[in-house]
């Protein structure tokens, strides 16, 4: 897992678009310093992700 977690804290754009999603995990969003953006749309989401400031790009 630490190969993992290194190779997210690097990642930037991230697609999850169409995949039923219910939640996003807060940790998953610790373990993306770097992200820039993110695309959750067409999922079923009952809210949105707790985002860091810096992180505005999220559809």
């Amino acid at each position: 897992m630490p190969a993992l977690t290194s190779r997210l804290s690097k990642l930037k754009f991230l697609e999850l678009k169409h995949n039923k999603l219910e939640e996003v995990d807060d940790q998953l969003m610790e373990m993306l310093p770097e992200i820039e953006s993110m695309d959750l749309s067409h999922n079923r989401l009952a809210e949105r992700p707790l985002l860091d400031v810096k992180a505005s790009a999220f559809i």
